[in-house]
């Protein structure tokens, strides 16, 4: 990516007219955030970095795009500064803020999502800019998605079990089903977040099987156990719970299915996103949220099926 003409001053010298993205939460999170920030900076020429300091902290999640070949480089405190106009510090947060709420800090290039709804002026900013936000949105990047794709290659081969799954999934008419539970029953999550149940997933089932009836299903689950159970899946289903803590691995086994059912994660968004063939079938729950401060109106493409939760 070539630098744009426009620069920002800070720190002493002038800068580059970057796009940065402040990355964080969980895996599926931090690719949205990332495909945001790399198709505004393609529109604008502009070189593409993203803000990691949020991450790895007491409670936060640790990093997880290392897996993938990222052109992004990794934006430095005084380049933060320059575009947002504030620094990670205490004081400076509090400092941008009191100018804020003074009406003395309007910084454009500051872009915050004001809800989970496409905002169309994330994608016609100009450079430089500073996002921060879920952007759960293809529309942020449908535009770009061949680069999108390009920076979400993952950066090694699948080994061991893992390669012998990806060589079955490419060989058969394969589809995998996303069973989440685990966060999404307790706590605060279970406020927030519509449970897929058992009715669901079967009826899910039942219309990728009248389209494709020799699929073959491929479970992704936290809870197999219960997946097993409830479920009453095919006799040929091969549960994945191998992966544990690296997430990646599933992603990737997703991603390589011809055909998806997913839960209301985005997690298993990217794994039917990822695959790039026009003729794949996608399930999704028509109900993601429980909390009515969350609208994921835009956050299934149209291309999609989506399906009923009650059970």
């Amino acid at each position: 990516m070539v630098d744009g003409m426009t620069r920002v001053r800070g720190a002493g010298r002038s800068r580059p007219a970057a796009v940065i993205a402040r990355i964080y939460g969980g895996l599926g999170n931090q690719l949205f955030m990332y495909a945001c920030g790399l198709a505004l900076a393609v529109r604008n020429g502009a070189p593409f970095q993203i803000d990691v300091g949020q991450l790895g902290a007491e409670g936060q999640r640790p990093f997880g795009l290392d897996v993938f070949t990222l052109r992004a480089t990794r934006a430095d405190a005084a380049t933060i500064r320059a575009v947002r106009g504030f620094g990670d510090g205490k004081l400076s947060r509090e400092w941008y803020n009191l100018r804020k709420s003074l009406g003395l800090a309007r910084n454009p290039r500051y872009i915050r999502e004001r809800s989970f709804r496409f905002d169309q002026r994330v994608v016609a900013h100009s450079a430089p800019a500073y996002l921060k936000g879920h952007w759960m949105c293809e529309r942020y990047f449908a535009d770009q998605a061949h680069e999108v794709r390009r920076d979400f290659a993952f950066a090694s081969e699948p080994a061991g079990l893992n390669a012998e799954l990806a060589r079955t999934v490419r060989a058969c008419a394969s589809a995998s089903i996303h069973v989440r539970r685990g966060d999404y029953l307790t706590g605060g999550n279970a406020q927030i977040y519509a449970q897929p149940g058992a009715g669901y997933y079967r009826r899910a089932v039942a219309q990728l099987r009248e389209r494709i009836p020799d699929v073959r299903l491929f479970c992704f689950s936290d809870d197999p156990a219960w997946a097993r159970g409830a479920l009453g899946l095919p006799a040929d289903t091969v549960f994945i719970a191998h992966n544990g803590a690296a997430g990646h691995e599933d992603l990737r086994l997703m991603s390589l299915c011809r055909h998806h059912i997913i839960a209301n994660s985005t997690f298993s968004w990217w794994g039917a996103w990822l695959n790039p063939d026009p003729g794949k079938l996608v399930i999704a729950p028509a109900t993601w949220y429980l909390h009515p401060d969350y609208d994921a109106t835009d956050l299934v493409p149209d291309a999609w099926m989506r399906v009923a939760l009650d059970n």
